[in-house]
C-alpha cells in the first residue's frame, strides 16, 4: 500500500513539475512575442525583419533546451538583448554566441547567461575598420615552439606539415595573434593546464 502511495506521489510531483515548466514556456513565449520586446530587439538590430528572426531563434533555443525552459524570464531577456546588441545570433550553427542555462545552487534556480563564442570574437574583430588578421594555433609536444618577450613579443612555431597532428604529440598549449593594419599586434599564449584551470 505504501509503495502505491509513494508511486502516486512521485507521479503527481512529476506532473506538477511538467505543468509548471509548460506554463513557464508559455509566459516566456508570450513575452518575447510581445510588441514591447519586438520594439526593443528592432532598436538593437536595426530592422523589424531581423528582430522577428532573432526572436524566432531564441524561441527555438528555448523549445530545444529543457533547462532554458526553467530559467527566469528576466535572465533570458537580458542574455538575448546582449546578443542582439552585439548583432550575434545565439545558439545557431554559426557558433557566434550562446544563451546557456546555469543552475544557481544558492538560489536553487536556473538562470540564462550570455556567452560569447570564439567565432563571435572573430566576427567582432573583423568588423573593426583597422582589423587585419586574427588566428589561433595549437602547439604540440613535437613542435619547435619558442616565445621571445620584450618590447615586441615574437612567437616561433615550426612543425612538419607532412605529419598528421596526432603524431606530433599531445597538445601543449594554444596561442592567438591579432594584428591591425596600423601594425599594432597582440599575442597571447596559454599552456593547456592553465586553460583547463581557467575553464
Amino acid at each position: 500500500m505504501n509503495e502505491k502511495i509513494a508511486t502516486f506521489s512521485v507521479k503527481k510531483e512529476l506532473k506538477e513539475t511538467a505543468d509548471s515548466e509548460e506554463k513557464n514556456v508559455v509566459v516566456i513565449t508570450d513575452y518575447l512575442k510581445s510588441e514591447n520586446m519586438l520594439r526593443q530587439f528592432q532598436s538593437a538590430l536595426g530592422s523589424k525583419e531581423w528582430a522577428e528572426r532573432f526572436i524566432r531563434i531564441i524561441l527555438t533555443s528555448i523549445q530545444t533546451t529543457p533547462e532554458l525552459q526553467l530559467c527566469t524570464l528576466g535572465s533570458i531577456v537580458n542574455a538575448a538583448l546582449i546578443s542582439a546588441q552585439l548583432h550575434l545570433e545565439p545558439n545557431t550553427p554559426l557558433g557566434h554566441s550562446y544563451i546557456l542555462p546555469y543552475y544557481n545552487s544558492k538560489k536553487k534556480h536556473y538562470y540564462a547567461q550570455f556567452q560569447l563564442g570564439y567565432k563571435g570574437i572573430i566576427d567582432l574583430f573583423y568588423r573593426h575598420p583597422l582589423a587585419k588578421i586574427i588566428y589561433a594555433k595549437e602547439v604540440r609536444t613535437g613542435d619547435k615552439f619558442e616565445i621571445y618577450e620584450g618590447n615586441r613579443m615574437e612567437i616561433i612555431h615550426y612543425y612538419d606539415h607532412k605529419i598528421p597532428k596526432e603524431k606530433r604529440g599531445d597538445v601543449l598549449g594554444y596561442y592567438a595573434i591579432a594584428e591591425l593594419v596600423n601594425g599594432a599586434r597582440n599575442i597571447c599564449y596559454m599552456h593547456i593546464q592553465d586553460i583547463l584551470s581557467h575553464a
